[in-house]
Protein backbone atom coordinates (compact mmCIF):
# COMPACT_ATOMS: atom_id res chain seq x y z
CA UNK A 1 0.00 0.00 0.00
CA UNK A 2 1.42 3.68 -0.80
CA UNK A 3 1.22 6.83 0.79
CA UNK A 4 1.92 10.04 -1.53
CA UNK A 5 2.54 13.30 1.16
CA UNK A 6 2.46 16.59 -0.54
CA UNK A 7 3.62 19.52 1.74
CA UNK A 8 5.82 22.66 1.22
CA UNK A 9 9.53 22.58 2.81
CA UNK A 10 13.00 23.77 2.40
CA UNK A 11 14.64 26.92 3.08
CA UNK A 12 12.16 29.44 2.15
CA UNK A 13 8.93 27.43 3.79
CA UNK A 14 11.40 25.67 6.81
CA UNK A 15 10.41 22.15 7.82
CA UNK A 16 7.34 22.13 9.76
CA UNK A 17 5.05 20.66 7.33
CA UNK A 18 7.58 18.04 6.40
CA UNK A 19 7.88 17.10 10.33
CA UNK A 20 4.59 17.30 10.57
CA UNK A 21 3.91 14.76 7.86
CA UNK A 22 6.55 12.59 8.78
CA UNK A 23 5.40 12.27 12.16
CA UNK A 24 2.29 11.76 11.04
CA UNK A 25 3.24 9.02 8.79
CA UNK A 26 4.87 7.18 11.63
CA UNK A 27 1.70 7.16 13.98
CA UNK A 28 0.19 6.00 11.02
CA UNK A 29 2.65 3.30 10.13
CA UNK A 30 2.24 2.11 14.17
CA UNK A 31 -1.09 2.10 14.12
CA UNK A 32 -1.62 -0.11 11.12
CA UNK A 33 1.35 -2.67 11.51
CA UNK A 34 1.67 -5.23 10.19
CA UNK A 35 0.34 -3.41 7.11
CA UNK A 36 3.39 -2.17 5.32
CA UNK A 37 2.93 1.65 4.00
CA UNK A 38 5.10 2.57 1.33
CA UNK A 39 5.75 6.58 1.08
CA UNK A 40 6.80 8.70 -1.36
CA UNK A 41 7.25 12.77 -0.77
CA UNK A 42 6.29 15.22 -2.86
CA UNK A 43 7.97 18.68 -2.32
CA UNK A 44 5.56 21.07 -2.92
CA UNK A 45 4.76 23.93 -4.94
CA UNK A 46 5.05 21.32 -7.71
CA UNK A 47 2.07 19.78 -10.10
CA UNK A 48 0.91 16.28 -8.97
CA UNK A 49 2.17 13.13 -11.22
CA UNK A 50 -0.68 11.69 -13.15
CA UNK A 51 -1.02 8.95 -11.75
CA UNK A 52 -3.37 6.01 -9.76
CA UNK A 53 -3.06 6.30 -5.85
CA UNK A 54 -3.39 4.87 -3.04
CA UNK A 55 -3.35 7.12 -0.03
CA UNK A 56 -2.61 10.85 -0.56
CA UNK A 57 -1.71 13.14 2.28
CA UNK A 58 -1.39 16.59 1.45
CA UNK A 59 -0.21 19.77 4.43
CA UNK A 60 -0.17 22.65 1.97
CA UNK A 61 -0.75 26.55 2.40
CA UNK A 62 0.02 26.89 -1.34
CA UNK A 63 -1.63 24.18 -3.18
CA UNK A 64 -4.91 24.82 -5.41
CA UNK A 65 -8.11 23.35 -5.08
CA UNK A 66 -7.64 22.39 -8.45
CA UNK A 67 -4.97 20.05 -7.92
CA UNK A 68 -6.58 18.44 -4.60
CA UNK A 69 -10.09 18.04 -6.73
CA UNK A 70 -7.14 15.79 -9.15
CA UNK A 71 -5.57 14.13 -6.58
CA UNK A 72 -9.08 13.28 -4.83
CA UNK A 73 -10.34 11.83 -8.36
CA UNK A 74 -7.28 9.66 -8.75
CA UNK A 75 -6.76 8.58 -5.15
CA UNK A 76 -8.38 5.90 -3.24
CA UNK A 77 -8.25 7.93 -0.07
CA UNK A 78 -7.51 11.81 0.57
CA UNK A 79 -6.17 13.26 3.91
CA UNK A 80 -5.84 17.11 4.29
CA UNK A 81 -4.02 18.85 6.87
CA UNK A 82 -5.47 22.18 7.46
CA UNK A 83 -4.71 24.69 10.45
CA UNK A 84 -7.51 27.26 8.56
CA UNK A 85 -9.99 25.83 7.04
CA UNK A 86 -7.98 27.03 4.08
CA UNK A 87 -10.68 25.94 0.49
CA UNK A 88 -13.66 23.74 0.11
CA UNK A 89 -12.22 20.49 0.06
CA UNK A 90 -13.11 17.49 -2.61
CA UNK A 91 -15.97 15.77 -0.32
CA UNK A 92 -14.72 12.66 -0.09
CA UNK A 93 -11.23 14.08 1.87
CA UNK A 94 -10.73 13.48 5.65
CA UNK A 95 -9.78 16.91 7.25
CA UNK A 96 -7.36 16.98 9.88
CA UNK A 97 -6.90 20.45 12.01
CA UNK A 98 -3.93 19.44 14.24
CA UNK A 99 -4.37 22.05 16.47
CA UNK A 100 -5.34 22.53 20.24
CA UNK A 101 -8.41 24.35 19.07
CA UNK A 102 -11.68 22.26 18.68
CA UNK A 103 -12.53 23.51 15.03
CA UNK A 104 -13.86 20.33 12.92
CA UNK A 105 -14.49 16.22 13.98
CA UNK A 106 -11.00 15.73 13.32
CA UNK A 107 -9.47 18.99 15.60
CA UNK A 108 -8.23 19.48 19.41
CA UNK A 109 -5.72 18.13 21.46
CA UNK A 110 -6.00 14.54 21.11
CA UNK A 111 -5.20 15.15 16.85
CA UNK A 112 -2.25 17.11 17.84
CA UNK A 113 0.73 15.73 15.66
CA UNK A 114 4.10 14.48 17.51
CA UNK A 115 6.64 12.45 16.59
CA UNK A 116 6.33 9.15 19.14
CA UNK A 117 9.28 9.93 21.09
CA UNK A 118 7.37 12.91 22.95
CA UNK A 119 5.07 10.04 24.27
CA UNK A 120 7.54 7.83 26.23
CA UNK A 121 8.86 8.68 29.90
CA UNK A 122 11.08 11.53 30.78
CA UNK A 123 14.34 9.83 31.34
CA UNK A 124 16.52 12.92 31.65
CA UNK A 125 17.69 14.86 34.54
CA UNK A 126 16.54 18.71 34.44
CA UNK A 127 19.13 21.08 34.73
CA UNK A 128 18.31 24.13 36.77
CA UNK A 129 18.63 27.16 34.79
CA UNK A 130 18.68 25.11 31.31
CA UNK A 131 16.74 26.85 28.46
CA UNK A 132 16.35 25.71 25.31
CA UNK A 133 15.65 28.30 22.67
CA UNK A 134 14.12 26.87 19.39
CA UNK A 135 12.15 28.94 16.45
CA UNK A 136 11.74 26.57 14.21
CA UNK A 137 13.31 26.24 10.51
CA UNK A 138 13.46 30.13 9.31
CA UNK A 139 15.69 31.99 9.45
CA UNK A 140 15.62 34.27 12.96
CA UNK A 141 18.57 35.16 13.48
CA UNK A 142 18.16 38.59 14.86
CA UNK A 143 15.71 37.58 17.22
CA UNK A 144 17.84 34.93 18.34
CA UNK A 145 20.80 37.86 18.72
CA UNK A 146 18.18 39.66 20.77
CA UNK A 147 16.85 37.40 23.52
CA UNK A 148 20.55 36.09 23.71
CA UNK A 149 20.78 39.80 24.61
CA UNK A 150 18.15 39.67 26.97
CA UNK A 151 17.87 36.57 28.96
CA UNK A 152 19.84 37.11 32.33
CA UNK A 153 23.80 35.66 32.54
CA UNK A 154 22.31 33.12 35.25
CA UNK A 155 20.48 31.38 32.51
CA UNK A 156 22.38 29.02 30.28
CA UNK A 157 20.94 28.74 26.57
CA UNK A 158 21.06 26.09 24.27
CA UNK A 159 19.95 27.35 20.51
CA UNK A 160 18.41 24.76 18.39
CA UNK A 161 18.75 26.17 14.25
CA UNK A 162 19.87 25.07 11.40
CA UNK A 163 21.73 27.72 10.14
CA UNK A 164 22.74 30.15 13.48
CA UNK A 165 26.21 30.37 15.38
CA UNK A 166 27.40 32.07 18.04
CA UNK A 167 31.18 31.64 19.62
CA UNK A 168 29.68 32.00 23.35
CA UNK A 169 26.51 29.61 22.94
CA UNK A 170 25.48 25.70 22.72
CA UNK A 171 24.07 25.38 19.08
CA UNK A 172 22.40 22.42 17.48
CA UNK A 173 21.70 22.20 14.12
CA UNK A 174 20.17 18.08 12.48
CA UNK A 175 19.09 16.08 15.54
CA UNK A 176 16.72 13.51 15.68
CA UNK A 177 13.13 13.45 17.41
CA UNK A 178 14.51 11.94 20.25
CA UNK A 179 17.55 14.37 20.77
CA UNK A 180 15.05 16.76 20.15
CA UNK A 181 13.04 15.66 23.28
CA UNK A 182 16.18 14.88 25.21
CA UNK A 183 17.39 18.24 25.18
CA UNK A 184 13.52 19.36 26.08
CA UNK A 185 13.93 17.07 28.84
CA UNK A 186 16.71 18.17 30.15
CA UNK A 187 16.17 22.20 30.12
CA UNK A 188 13.90 23.93 32.87
CA UNK A 189 12.38 26.70 30.43
CA UNK A 190 11.82 26.68 26.73
CA UNK A 191 11.70 29.76 24.37
CA UNK A 192 9.91 28.66 21.36
CA UNK A 193 7.57 29.88 18.43
CA UNK A 194 4.47 28.51 17.83
CA UNK A 195 3.97 25.15 15.24
CA UNK A 196 5.86 21.82 16.26
CA UNK A 197 8.09 22.37 18.74
CA UNK A 198 5.55 24.46 21.18
CA UNK A 199 3.51 21.07 21.25
CA UNK A 200 6.62 19.42 21.91
CA UNK A 201 7.49 21.26 25.06
CA UNK A 202 3.75 21.50 25.85
CA UNK A 203 3.89 17.97 26.39
CA UNK A 204 7.12 17.58 28.12
CA UNK A 205 5.36 19.26 31.68
CA UNK A 206 7.94 22.73 30.68
CA UNK A 207 8.15 26.03 31.66
CA UNK A 208 7.54 27.81 28.03
CA UNK A 209 7.48 31.50 26.33
CA UNK A 210 5.96 31.11 23.13
CA UNK A 211 6.71 33.71 20.26
CA UNK A 212 4.48 34.28 17.20
CA UNK A 213 7.02 34.56 14.53
CA UNK A 214 4.56 34.13 11.27
CA UNK A 215 1.01 34.96 10.71
CA UNK A 216 -0.01 31.48 10.88
CA UNK A 217 0.97 30.79 14.32
CA UNK A 218 -1.48 32.83 15.74
CA UNK A 219 -4.42 30.69 16.01
CA UNK A 220 -2.30 28.39 18.06
CA UNK A 221 -1.08 30.95 19.96
CA UNK A 222 -4.41 32.38 20.83
CA UNK A 223 -6.07 29.23 22.33
CA UNK A 224 -2.66 29.13 24.43
CA UNK A 225 -2.57 32.26 25.81
CA UNK A 226 -4.34 32.55 28.72
CA UNK A 227 -2.07 29.12 29.74
CA UNK A 228 1.29 29.94 28.88
CA UNK A 229 3.67 33.69 28.34
CA UNK A 230 2.81 34.27 24.98
CA UNK A 231 4.72 37.16 22.81
CA UNK A 232 2.53 38.15 19.80
CA UNK A 233 4.94 41.08 18.03
CA UNK A 234 8.60 40.22 19.00
CA UNK A 235 9.84 42.18 17.26
CA UNK A 236 8.76 45.50 18.94
CA UNK A 237 9.48 46.04 22.81
CA UNK A 238 10.83 42.40 22.99
CA UNK A 239 13.27 43.65 25.72
CA UNK A 240 10.79 44.79 28.81
CA UNK A 241 8.06 41.24 27.49
CA UNK A 242 10.98 39.03 27.35
CA UNK A 243 11.80 40.24 31.09
CA UNK A 244 8.38 40.43 31.82
CA UNK A 245 7.13 36.80 30.76
CA UNK A 246 10.29 35.38 32.88
CA UNK A 247 8.95 36.29 35.57
CA UNK A 248 5.67 34.40 35.44
CA UNK A 249 6.43 31.81 33.56
CA UNK A 250 5.13 27.93 34.70
CA UNK A 251 4.85 24.33 33.95
CA UNK A 252 2.02 23.50 31.17
CA UNK A 253 1.49 19.58 30.77
CA UNK A 254 -0.80 18.22 28.37
CA UNK A 255 -1.46 14.65 26.78
CA UNK A 256 -1.53 15.02 22.84
CA UNK A 257 -2.27 12.84 19.55
CA UNK A 258 -4.67 10.11 21.68
CA UNK A 259 -7.27 9.62 19.04
CA UNK A 260 -4.60 9.57 15.79
CA UNK A 261 -4.32 5.96 15.54
CA UNK A 262 -8.57 5.97 15.03
CA UNK A 263 -8.34 8.38 12.20
CA UNK A 264 -5.42 5.78 10.68
CA UNK A 265 -7.77 3.03 11.02
CA UNK A 266 -10.76 5.53 9.16
CA UNK A 267 -8.33 6.50 6.58
CA UNK A 268 -7.84 3.24 6.05
CA UNK A 269 -11.25 1.80 5.54
CA UNK A 270 -12.08 4.78 3.29
CA UNK A 271 -8.89 3.29 0.92
CA UNK A 272 -11.13 -0.06 1.19
CA UNK A 273 -14.19 1.68 -0.09
CA UNK A 274 -16.44 -0.71 1.58
CA UNK A 275 -19.83 -1.40 0.26
CA UNK A 276 -23.30 0.64 2.09
CA UNK A 277 -23.94 -3.59 2.91
CA UNK A 278 -20.47 -4.29 4.80
CA UNK A 279 -19.59 -2.52 8.19
CA UNK A 280 -16.27 -3.02 9.88
CA UNK A 281 -17.19 -3.61 14.39
CA UNK A 282 -16.02 -0.07 15.21
CA UNK A 283 -19.06 1.29 13.13
CA UNK A 284 -21.68 -0.57 14.78
CA UNK A 285 -24.34 0.34 17.40
CA UNK A 286 -24.73 -1.51 20.19
CA UNK A 287 -28.15 -2.71 18.99
CA UNK A 288 -26.06 -3.84 16.37
CA UNK A 289 -23.65 -5.84 18.22
CA UNK A 290 -26.53 -7.24 20.22
CA UNK A 291 -27.50 -8.72 17.04
CA UNK A 292 -23.75 -10.17 16.00
CA UNK A 293 -23.93 -11.99 19.66
CA UNK A 294 -27.01 -13.82 18.51
CA UNK A 295 -24.99 -15.07 15.57
CA UNK A 296 -22.33 -16.08 18.02
CA UNK A 297 -24.25 -17.97 20.02
CA UNK A 298 -26.54 -20.60 17.67
CA UNK A 299 -25.69 -24.16 18.01
CA UNK A 300 -24.01 -24.64 14.94
CA UNK A 301 -21.78 -21.52 15.12
CA UNK A 302 -20.63 -22.73 18.79
CA UNK A 303 -20.14 -26.51 17.67
CA UNK A 304 -17.56 -25.28 14.51
CA UNK A 305 -15.88 -22.66 17.05
CA UNK A 306 -12.90 -23.71 19.30
CA UNK A 307 -14.80 -22.07 22.45
CA UNK A 308 -18.14 -23.95 22.45
CA UNK A 309 -19.65 -22.46 25.89
CA UNK A 310 -21.83 -19.50 25.28
CA UNK A 311 -21.04 -15.93 25.53
CA UNK A 312 -22.39 -13.19 27.29
CA UNK A 313 -23.17 -9.97 26.34
CA UNK A 314 -20.36 -8.29 28.86
CA UNK A 315 -17.68 -10.70 27.43
CA UNK A 316 -18.73 -10.45 23.87
CA UNK A 317 -18.59 -6.41 24.11
CA UNK A 318 -15.49 -6.65 25.58
CA UNK A 319 -13.88 -8.71 22.66
CA UNK A 320 -15.07 -5.89 19.95
CA UNK A 321 -13.80 -2.98 22.19
CA UNK A 322 -10.47 -5.13 22.61
CA UNK A 323 -10.03 -5.84 18.79
CA UNK A 324 -6.65 -4.15 17.17
CA UNK A 325 -6.57 -2.45 14.10
CA UNK A 326 -5.09 -5.13 12.40
CA UNK A 327 -8.03 -7.62 13.53
CA UNK A 328 -10.61 -6.29 11.10
CA UNK A 329 -14.33 -7.99 11.43
CA UNK A 330 -17.03 -6.91 9.28
CA UNK A 331 -21.05 -7.30 10.15
CA UNK A 332 -22.54 -7.95 6.07
CA UNK A 333 -25.71 -6.41 6.22
CA UNK A 334 -29.00 -7.21 3.86
CA UNK A 335 -32.28 -5.14 4.10
CA UNK A 336 -30.56 -3.76 7.71
CA UNK A 337 -30.14 -6.76 9.23
CA UNK A 338 -27.19 -8.65 9.89
CA UNK A 339 -26.74 -11.60 8.13
CA UNK A 340 -23.23 -12.59 8.70
CA UNK A 341 -19.35 -11.41 9.95
CA UNK A 342 -16.34 -12.09 8.61
CA UNK A 343 -12.66 -11.49 9.48
CA UNK A 344 -9.91 -10.72 8.52
CA UNK A 345 -7.15 -11.19 11.22
CA UNK A 346 -3.53 -9.80 9.47
CA UNK A 347 -0.43 -11.78 10.88
CA UNK A 348 2.10 -10.11 8.96
CA UNK A 349 1.64 -7.31 5.58
CA UNK A 350 1.76 -10.38 3.10
CA UNK A 351 -0.57 -13.02 5.30
CA UNK A 352 -3.98 -13.51 6.88
CA UNK A 353 -6.47 -15.69 9.06
CA UNK A 354 -9.75 -14.95 7.72
CA UNK A 355 -13.50 -15.87 9.97
CA UNK A 356 -16.50 -16.55 8.69
CA UNK A 357 -20.07 -17.23 10.45
CA UNK A 358 -23.51 -16.39 9.28
CA UNK A 359 -26.89 -16.46 10.30
CA UNK A 360 -27.63 -20.08 10.06
CA UNK A 361 -31.34 -19.71 8.88
CA UNK A 362 -29.96 -17.74 5.24
CA UNK A 363 -28.65 -19.95 2.42
CA UNK A 364 -26.04 -18.84 0.06
CA UNK A 365 -24.48 -15.81 2.12
CA UNK A 366 -21.24 -17.64 3.19
CA UNK A 367 -19.86 -17.43 -0.38
CA UNK A 368 -20.44 -13.54 -0.91
CA UNK A 369 -19.01 -13.15 2.56
CA UNK A 370 -16.05 -14.70 1.25
CA UNK A 371 -15.67 -13.35 -2.15
CA UNK A 372 -16.08 -9.71 -0.24
CA UNK A 373 -13.28 -10.96 2.33
CA UNK A 374 -10.81 -12.06 -0.64
CA UNK A 375 -11.31 -8.57 -2.48
CA UNK A 376 -10.26 -6.62 0.94
CA UNK A 377 -7.83 -8.61 0.99
CA UNK A 378 -6.21 -7.99 -2.50
CA UNK A 379 -6.86 -4.65 -1.47
CA UNK A 380 -4.23 -4.86 1.10
CA UNK A 381 -1.72 -6.17 -0.45
CA UNK A 382 -2.10 -9.57 1.30
CA UNK A 383 -0.95 -12.97 -0.54
CA UNK A 384 -1.03 -15.31 1.66
CA UNK A 385 -5.00 -15.99 2.90
CA UNK A 386 -5.41 -18.55 5.36
CA UNK A 387 -8.82 -19.90 7.26
CA UNK A 388 -8.84 -22.67 10.57
CA UNK A 389 -11.33 -24.82 10.24
CA UNK A 390 -12.27 -27.90 12.79
CA UNK A 391 -11.96 -31.37 11.70
CA UNK A 392 -15.38 -32.38 12.76
CA UNK A 393 -16.82 -29.17 10.57
CA UNK A 394 -17.16 -31.03 7.31
CA UNK A 395 -19.67 -28.69 5.63
CA UNK A 396 -17.24 -25.94 5.81
CA UNK A 397 -14.27 -27.83 4.56
CA UNK A 398 -16.06 -29.07 1.58
CA UNK A 399 -17.50 -25.34 1.08
CA UNK A 400 -13.91 -24.11 1.79
CA UNK A 401 -12.07 -26.17 -1.24
CA UNK A 402 -14.98 -26.03 -3.47
CA UNK A 403 -13.99 -22.07 -3.09
CA UNK A 404 -10.41 -22.77 -3.86
CA UNK A 405 -8.73 -23.39 -0.92
CA UNK A 406 -6.52 -26.47 0.00
CA UNK A 407 -5.58 -28.11 3.01
CA UNK A 408 -1.83 -27.06 4.06
CA UNK A 409 -1.65 -28.74 7.44
CA UNK A 410 -3.22 -30.56 9.83
CA UNK A 411 -3.70 -30.38 13.93
CA UNK A 412 -4.72 -32.15 16.89
CA UNK A 413 -8.02 -30.27 16.63
CA UNK A 414 -8.03 -28.50 13.41
CA UNK A 415 -7.03 -28.21 9.81
CA UNK A 416 -5.05 -24.69 8.35
CA UNK A 417 -6.23 -24.43 4.65
CA UNK A 418 -4.69 -21.94 2.00
CA UNK A 419 -6.05 -20.17 -0.73
CA UNK A 420 -4.87 -21.04 -3.67
CA UNK A 421 -7.03 -19.30 -6.27
CA UNK A 422 -10.83 -19.81 -7.72
CA UNK A 423 -11.79 -23.20 -9.40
Amino acid sequence: MKVDIFCESGEKYGLGHLRRCENLLKIFKQALYPLNLESTFHSLPCIPPTQAYDLVIIDSYLMPLKDYSFLAKHSQAILCIDDFNRLQYPKKALILSPTFVKKSKYSGKNYVILHPSFTLPNTQQEEKNHCLITLGGSNQSTLLEQILNIVPKSISPHIIHPTFSHPLYSISSTLTPQEICNLIDKSEMIITAGGGSLNESISRGKKIIALCIAPNQKPQLNAYKKKLPTIFNPYNQLDSKLKSALTYSKPLHLNFGSKLPKLAQTFLYRFLQLPKNIKPFFALTKFQKKQILRLRNQKEVRQASFNTAPISLKTHLKFIDSLKIHQMYFAFFHRKKIVGIGSICLISSQRAILGIYKDMKIKNVGKEILASLLCIASKLGVSEICLEVLHHNTQAIHFYQKCGFCIIDAFETHLLMQYKGSK
